[in-house]
């Protein structure tokens, strides 16, 4: 049977179909010729006997790095393997989701019936070793390549968990087949799903969830995409199909030759018509941007997080004889507006930087009407937002008798963006109603909607971090309360 061309688009990438021409003789025979003599010299007169395989290998490495694209790669049928389960959420591990969250990787969830769950691993564990190796400030990839092996094989990692003295765990590796999607009921009866990627039961994961949370008469969903690092392009199309109008165009994608392909909903799928949220982050990356950017476009969705990864060109993935596979960068894509993503990425409408309050800033905007409280506990060391804690927290300060609390986190809490200012070196502070800009350097002029305020030491800078003089806490209606062990904050009118 002869080889067809196949194009998968796994983990980051899109996945699409086109027909790719052959290449002709006359551009690229010259530059095979000289290659395959080069090789030949090389093998037979080298000072020292050649590995073949380890000099093709290094003449594929050089062709492809020279297009300076991260994209295009050479890839064996093993990692072609790897990509494909990981876009289906299978993989040989222990089952356990990760997040960083400086100095070290915390467990944000443990997989039903995994090696983990058995194991006694509970969400919101810090992994501070990995087989004895610690792992303060390394990558997520770094510590996730650690935790996964083979079958059978054990890691042993070592957890840090709150009340408890850190303690060491042996787990044995198995084959995980965890879901796509998750979705739970959050407080105030919101509807949450989580999209891990778009793989091929994801549509039908999807829709399942959405029905279970319609049962239930959610009054909203957060639709949380970070770190999702893409899939197929037709389920990102297939989930669009929940929120927008039949025949809706969700991408667009331009080919080197001139070809587009222009991508609608089906109108199979029954419509959700409350509010919704779209958490992003700087992970969430292909085919969760053009989801993520479609609903913007429509006006269907809120972005809330930071700006997206910005990967927004289409990869054709071709067998190659030896077994292995090209994949090539061959086209881009547009959102429905015209708007290209590569390189640029989604700005969310709502700029949430803190990890731990992009949630929280989702909950505030589906329900802008409700008080919200932030509450510092100084002796545990904790922040919490409407009772519920946060796993983030900075210690107030005190400077020349004045109060200052960290200012992103509080900021942030209450719903407001943080942006920094390049152009005057200050802080804009934006919310519904209130636009707040605080000089970082002296002799700057402190705005309160566009009205100058003289208030010396409206803000201290400490170790790279920004403090809030606590008395501009009034300017946005925020109540304090004070204790021996407690600084309570509340709204006092909503904004």
């Amino acid at each position: 049977m002869p080889k067809k061309l196949i194009t998968l688009i796994l983990v980051i990438f899109l996945m699409l179909f086109p027909v790719l021409p052959a290449l002709a003789a006359d551009d690229t025979g010259q530059g095979v010729s000289t290659i395959q003599e080069i090789m030949e010299y090389i093998n037979k007169n080298y000072i020292t006997p050649i590995n073949i395989d380890d000099l093709t290998r290094g003449a594929i490495k050089g062709i492809i790095d020279s297009l300076n694209d991260p994209y295009t790669e050479y890839l064996s049928p093993e990692m072609l393997e790897q990509f494909s389960s990981s876009l289906e959420n299978q993989y040989t591990g222990i089952g356990v989701e990760l997040e960083i969250r400086p100095p070290y990787p915390v467990i944000t969830n443990v997989i039903a019936d995994s090696p983990a769950q058995k194991a006694g691993l509970k969400k919101d564990d810090l992994v501070i070793t990995v087989n004895g190796v610690g792992t303060v400030n390394q990558s997520l990839w770094d510590v996730i390549d650690k935790i996964r092996g083979l079958e059978g094989t054990t890691v042993n990692l070592g957890i840090r968990r709150s009340g408890e003295n850190d303690f060491n765990v042996t787990i044995e590796r198995n084959s995980i087949n965890g879901p796509t999607c998750q979705w739970k009921v959050l407080a105030g009866n919101t509807g949450y799903i989580s999209v891990l990627t778009f793989g091929s039961r994801t549509a039908e994961e999807f829709s399942a969830a959405l029905r279970q949370l319609k049962e239930q008469k959610v009054n909203g969903l957060v639709l949380d995409l970070r770190s999702n690092p893409g899939g197929y392009l037709q389920a990102a199309v297939e989930l669009a199909d929940n929120f927008l109008p039949d025949k809706s165009l969700v991408v667009t994608t331009f080919y080197r030759d001139g070809h587009k392909d222009k991508y609608y909903t089906s109108g199979e799928s029954e419509k959700w018509e409350l509010p919704v949220v779209i958490l992003v982050n700087e992970y969430t990356a292909s085919a969760s941007e053009v989801l993520a950017g479609a609903l913007k476009d429509y006006e269907k969705a809120v972005l809330a997080g930071v700006r997206t990864y910005g990967k927004g060109v289409v990869q054709d993935v071709i067998p190659l004889r030896d077994g292995g596979y090209l994949k090539i960068t061959a086209a881009k894509y547009h959102t429905p507006d015209g708007y290209s993503i590569d390189k640029k990425g989604l700005m969310p409408d709502r700029l949430v930087s803190t990890p731990e309050l992009q949630l929280v800033a989702a909950l505030k905007i589906l329900n802008p009407s409700g008080k919200q409280e932030v509450t510092l506990n100084l002796k545990e060391k904790s922040m919490s937002v409407n009772k519920e804690k946060t796993g983030v927290y900075l210690a107030p300060l005190t400077d020349e008798g004045r109060d200052y609390l960290p200012l992103r986190l509080i900021l942030e809490a209450f719903g407001y963006s943080v942006e920094y200012q390049t152009s005057n070196e200050s802080l804009l502070v934006k919310g519904r109603s209130n636009i707040l800009v605080l000089p970082l350097k002296n002799g700057g002029n402190t705005l309160i909607n566009n009205i100058q305020v003289d208030l010396d030491g409206a803000i201290l800078t400490r170790e790279g971090r920004t403090y809030l003089n606590i008395e501009l806490l009034k300017a946005f209606n925020i109540k304090i309360f004070k204790t021996g062990t407690e600084i309570v904050l509340e709204e006092d009118k909503i904004l």
